[in-house]
């Protein structure tokens, strides 16, 4: 099995997952939320396979924005998490249109990058979209175990490390493709 394509995958699922508790908790899910979530996953679809087929020559930049971007959010995370409950807290009491744009905004961007990701041609093969399948699988029959059992902060602090993690992992990614894409060949 594809170790990439599983936890890259698995870690943009878990995303959506949380994100999913977080707004869940503060607002009642309707029939025209699961479009919206729908919508944005399909639009993440057309968005990623577009993505993919014009950064395919620049994945080892990708990885290198990414690496930069986990860091980034590991070093600033651990102040977030009140900013980002606070915010969906105001759209709980708010409009319910304001729970549909942002429920699509979400799935459009996380899944986006979960098929800019399985497009590349590295990664767009049956192992690895079995891969990606399997990641999302499990995640997606964890839902209801998280939502009832872990707490928001626990999670925070998870993700927070995780991002450390993934941090590291891209820059050697980056560095391994950018060996790739000047020399031609894998180090």
């Amino acid at each position: 099995m594809p170790i990439a394509q599983f936890v890259l995958v698995g870690r943009e699922a878990l995303e959506i997952m949380f994100i999913t508790l977080m707004i869940t908790t503060f607002i009642k899910l309707n029939w025209s939320m699961y479009v919206s979530a729908f919508a944005g996953l399909l639009t993440g679809l057309v968005l990623g396979w577009q993505l993919a087929n014009l950064l395919e020559p620049y994945e080892w930049l990708m990885y290198g924005f990414l690496s930069a971007l986990m860091v980034y959010l590991y070093f600033t995370s651990h102040t977030e998490s009140q900013k980002i409950i606070g915010r969906i807290q105001k759209m709980g009491t708010g409009t319910e249109l304001a729970a549909l744009v942002a429920i699509f905004i979400i799935f459009a961007r996380e899944s986006s990058e979960i098929f800019t990701f399985m497009f590349m041609a590295t990664n767009n093969t049956i192992a690895g979209w079995m891969s990606a399948s399997i990641a999302i699988a499990l995640v997606a029959g964890a839902f209801p175990l998280i939502k009832n059992k872990v707490s928001a902060k626990l999670l925070f602090k998870v993700t927070r490390y995780a991002f450390l993690i993934f941090g590291l992992w891209f820059g050697y990614e980056a560095l391994m493709h950018w060996h790739t894409f000047e020399h031609g060949h894998v180090l």
